[in-house]
């Protein structure tokens, strides 16, 4: 799974999903984080794409955010993207949040009784 975040700086999470500079993409397998990649929105890169803002998205399966406009939203649920709010700036306890929810969840659904 892959998991987008609007960032300016890779570190903090920008306060608007659009118009960040880019987005920090983590990839998750098992519950850890086993790569991270910087895919900044290139200026060229939204004008000639079909997705065009949107394209450094395109093989993300949830984008976590401060503020979304509705539209962008919709958008990205169209898109199959799950939109996760969050009040945390720094993008390294986003991400810790977001798998001890999950992983809880899991494991919460997982139990037999």
């Amino acid at each position: 799974m892959k998991i987008a975040i609007p960032t300016e700086d890779g570190l903090t999470v920008n306060q608007n999903f659009k118009p960040a500079k880019g987005f920090l993409v983590s990839t998750i397998q098992l519950g850890e984080v086993v790569q991270q990649e910087m895919r900044w929105n290139l200026y060229n890169d939204i004008m000639t794409s079909e997705d065009g803002y949107y394209n450094n998205l395109v093989d993300c399966d949830k984008v976590i955010v401060k503020e979304i406009d509705c539209n962008q939203s919709d958008y990205l649920q169209l898109k199959k993207k799950e939109v996760i709010k969050t009040r945390e700036t720094i993008i390294t306890k986003v991400l810790i949040q977001y798998l001890n929810f999950y992983l809880q969840k899991d494991t919460n659904t997982c139990c037999c009784p």
